[in-house]
């Protein structure tokens, strides 16, 4: 129940970042957005760790690898996401991206050894089927589709990589500073073609917002992932936060005056029922 509860509020607040982000885009371009977003989250965070006392007796060159190596899969599969938007069509992309829990799910079983009861294995499929739905009815974009959806293979691969390698490093190692080292190689990775579509004037309120909804997210959903790869609730919390994309387009309906499609709400309801499964199962 903690860990569904913790999901939620990490979709929450994920959703509300990209709805800042999506914001501060449209002045300052994606690239350059998901650089200083990544960048105030990694900065918060870090703070947060030292604040706490940081605390590096039960670091080992395992934890850290699993560390380096979650932060470089995230910051792929973001960057790789970033790119299959561009390339569109926008609700495919979304789609397949969004199905980076089930990638999760198969190597947290596979290779961690996790034990999944009936109800764990179809409240995780409910709940993707009512991400693929909402994503996939909205308005379709144009483009190269089979480059997009490429690209959004890629994000799904790499996130579906990447939960696991964090819950395991996030139950060898405290999650404060797995969450701080998360953003702050996402934010090496960014820095290169950040710096080079910088851009004067960027708004600073959305970006910063979108740092801190950032942060906090990824801190709700990381202490989530506290018992490892090889356990339902990380497995199920993974899937309960890939809910984000459906608090976006809400907020966007509100903030930027989007609209949803009848599908869309039968998405959401079909999300609904897999998260209230998530808690009784």
């Amino acid at each position: 129940m903690a860990a569904v509860l913790l999901a939620l509020l990490s979709a929450v607040c994920l959703g509300g970042g990209d709805t800042l982000a999506a914001v501060g885009a449209r002045r300052s371009g994606v690239l350059l957005t998901a650089l200083l977003s990544s960048t105030v989250a990694a900065l918060l965070c870090g703070v947060l760790w030292v604040l706490d006392g940081p605390d590096l007796t039960r670091a080992t060159w395992q934890a850290l690898l699993l560390t380096a190596a979650a932060g470089i899969a995230m910051g792929v599969g973001t960057v790789a996401l970033f790119a299959g938007l561009t390339a569109g069509p926008v609700s495919l992309v979304s789609a397949v991206s969004a199905a980076y829990p089930l990638v999760g799910t198969v190597i947290g079983v596979l290779w961690y050894g996790a034990a999944l009861s009936t109800g764990d294995v179809l409240a995780v499929l409910v709940v993707c089927l009512g991400i693929l739905l909402f994503v996939s009815t909205g308005e379709r974009g144009t483009g190269p589709v089979g480059r997009g959806l490429a690209l959004a293979a890629v994000t799904a691969c790499a996130w579906g990589v990447g939960y696991p390698l964090l819950a395991e490093a996030v139950r060898l190692l405290d999650w404060r500073f797995v969450t701080f080292a998360e953003f702050l190689v996402m934010t090496v990775l960014f820095a290169p073609a950040g710096v080079r579509s910088s851009s004067r004037g960027a708004p600073v309120l959305p970006l910063v917002g979108a740092g801190v909804a950032q942060a906090v997210g990824v801190c709700a959903l990381n202490i989530a992932l506290e018992p490892g790869a090889g356990d339902a609730d990380s497995i199920t919390a993974v899937a309960v936060s890939a809910c984000y994309p459906v608090v976006t387009a809400l907020l966007a309906v509100l903030v930027l005056r989007d609209r949803l499609t009848p599908p869309q709400f039968g998405g959401i309801a079909v999300l609904i029922a897999g998260i209230v499964l998530t808690v009784v199962s």
